[in-house]
């Protein structure tokens, strides 16, 4: 290991992780125990709980029980507005939202999700602030990753992560990486947890280059997240106030440099510190709203100051008149400056926790593996016993004493006999053990961790015999999602904290406007943008603040993606009950198309957009029409 780098503070930290990480050794070890039942370990654990020796026969059941629960469709925003005001805003935050779930590897990380939180009993997303993302315009985005729960390690005795005074998160990485991020050399360090890169917590890769990076984020004393991180025994990050926005200055002369810069371009001194900044200053002109609904226009820049300005001679010297007064000059007081707004600070864990379900004294919810984990072992030891029944059973020939057979390549065999009786005696016995039973049992078993799970044969596209009907089927698989309900609530109530939290960390660094696209509510395409000052007020005491006063939920009515046949189907079926209104009438129609289009079905935009040219061409034709009829009218009662 490397030289202590970070003095106390270092030890610290290392010795709360230690204390931590030992009062969850316990989960810790359950973890592995349930990854490996999952991918079908042959081990046969005893009445203590031990492996006691393998299987060699294996229906993994858990794996299979496992898939069959897998959802892969990705929860979508939705956003409200306590105010009417703010609905426009809400729309902006919605459609940004969902332009993030594109382009972030959302289908990755939920397919990811959709196994580990049934297996441990849940897992955590982690949102950063990624200043390698960026555009031609703009710089920097948001980043999620999904985080194994061997991957966090909370503080011990507290269920829930916003109340915990820090919680560490474990990541493997490079040491080259640690040193471009973090200007950090940790060459000399060794990987302190290589298990946390793998997902079953055993891997037999070893390198020299692979690092642990041990992140811990707590509460500072003003109610802030603070940062500590260090690998082995250096310290390489230490941020009593994480989220705050910081500028780098050159410690020599005070000039504002980039983070890129290494040499100040004013001094050339290569020593810079960084400095929290309370304010931002404004890059553009903005329009912010005041309180009792207003509009208030911001400029960019403050107006220059002009006044008297005292006349000094060459020495520096106030100059006077004849009288002895001061002589002074119409002049630039103060030089116009950037307008500066106050910033926006998170103050809230950036790991968010999705549980499988409910478990009372715990972080993690209760997993699926340990429900079913004793019907699995039985299976495997009545595999094992069938299997030995079976290998053991066999066939057996009786023959006379002293008879022999000749032994040839021939097809038909010689037995020679010495008088007709022995015939009698040549015989096969074919032994084979009774398993119905344990096969019986064997499903006893399988059933009964399906029941304890709640999936049936209807809902894992079986042959279900208890449900003639397609209607029948469609009411199993109905009642089976309904016992598996309270999974996709945590689901939803997971990402309803993510969304609120990208949106949040959107207030905090997003600078510059990011560009939008929604359908409105009759299918058209709109763009927009979501500049983060559209939501800076200012109150009735005219102190400026950040607007973020906003319900975040899950829209469940477009979570359909794996049913889209069944939408199309339906709304077809409304059209032609009337339901849209007349369907010979052209606007119904395009209401029509236009609601096929957000439900994605096949060149629905461009059928909408030729009713809509046909529309405009047959009120063109009737104006023209109408036109006529009027002309000759007039022409008429004038002869």
């Amino acid at each position: 290991m490397g030289n202590n780098k970070g003095g106390s503070n270092l030890k610290k930290w290392q010795d709360r992780l230690r204390n931590n990480r030992s009062e969850y050794e316990n989960e810790l070890n359950k973890m592995a125990e349930r990854d490996a039942l999952y991918n079908g370990t042959k081990q046969i654990s005893g009445i203590d709980g031990k492996a006691t020796k393998k299987s060699n026969y294996v229906r993994n059941i858990v794996g299979e029980i496992i898939e069959a629960e897998v959802d892969s469709s990705i929860p979508l925003p939705k956003v409200s507005a306590k105010r009417p005001e703010d609905e426009d805003r809400a729309m902006t935050i919605e459609a940004f939202l969902r332009n993030e779930l594109d382009y972030l590897p959302f289908e990755k990380i939920n397919d990811m999700d959709e196994r580990t939180t049934p297996i441990q009993g849940g897992d955590f997303f982690l949102v950063e602030w990624d200043n390698d993302r960026h555009t031609h315009d703009t710089v920097g985005g948001l980043k999620v990753s999904l985080l194994h729960p061997r991957q966090v390690i909370p503080q011990a005795g507290v269920n829930n992560i916003q109340d915990m005074d820090y919680i560490f998160v474990l990541t493997g990485t490079t040491k080259k990486e640690i040193k471009r991020r973090y200007n950090v050399d940790v060459f000399s360090e060794d990987e302190e947890f290589p298990e946390v890169r793998s997902g079953d917590g055993d891997t037999d890769i070893t390198s020299n280059e692979l690092v642990t990076l041990v992140t811990a984020y707590y509460k500072n004393k003003n109610g802030g997240i603070g940062v500590y991180r260090w690998v082995g025994d250096t310290e390489v990050q230490s941020l009593p106030d994480y989220f705050a926005r910081r500028l780098k200055y050159c410690k020599k002369c005070g000039n504002i440099v980039t983070e890129d810069e290494r040499i100040c371009p004013v001094c050339e001194s290569r020593v810079f510190e960084h400095r929290i900044q309370e304010t931002t200053q404004l890059d553009r002109d903005i329009d912010i709203e005041i309180n009792g609904g207003q509009r208030e226009y911001i400029s960019q820049m403050t107006a220059p100051v002009y006044g008297d300005i005292p006349v000094t001679d060459e020495t520096g010297a106030e100059m006077f008149d004849e009288f002895g007064n001061a002589m002074t000059e119409y002049g630039i007081i103060e030089e116009a400056r950037p307008n500066e707004v106050p910033i926006y600070k998170l103050t809230q864990y950036p790991v968010i926790l999705r549980r499988n379900i409910s478990k009372s004294g715990a972080l993690l919810g209760g997993s699926d593996v340990d429900s079913i984990k004793d019907q699995q072992e039985m299976i495997k030891k009545l595999g094992d016993k069938m299997q030995e029944k079976l290998l053991k059973g066999g066939s057996y020939v009786t023959f006379p004493v002293g008879v022999n057979t000749r032994k040839s390549d021939e097809e038909l065999k010689v037995i020679e006999l010495e008088d007709p009786s022995q015939k009698q005696m040549i015989d096969v016995l074919n032994i084979q053990a009774n398993i119905s039973n344990d096969m019986a049992f064997m499903d006893v078993a399988y059933q009964a961790a399906r029941e304890t799970i709640g999936i049936t044969d209807s809902f894992q596209g079986r042959k279900d015999s208890t449900a003639q009907s397609g209607a029948a089927k469609q009411f199993a698989a109905a009642q089976t999602a309904g016992r598996l309900e309270s999974k996709r609530v945590m689901k939803q109530a997971a990402y309803q904290e993510l969304f609120e939290m990208m949106f949040k960390f959107m207030l905090a660094y997003a600078d510059e406007p990011r560009a939008t696209k929604r359908q409105n509510p009759i299918g058209d395409i709109e763009y927009g943008m979501f500049d983060r000052y559209n939501f800076l007020e200012r109150d009735a005491a005219g102190e400026l603040y950040w607007n973020d006063d906003f319900l975040f939920s899950v829209d469940t009515t477009n979570n359909n993606a794996q049913n889209r046949e069944a939408l199309w189907n339906s709304t077809k079926e409304a059209y032609q009950s009337g339901a849209f209104g007349d369907p010979a009438n052209i606007d119904t129609r395009i209401l029509y198309w236009a609601t096929l289009e957000r439900y994605h079905y096949p060149n629905a935009g461009n059928i909408k957009q030729n009713l809509k040219e046909q529309k405009e061409q047959q009120e063109a034709q009737s104006n023209e029409m109408q036109a006529l009829q009027s002309g000759n009218g007039t022409s008429l009662t004038t002869a």
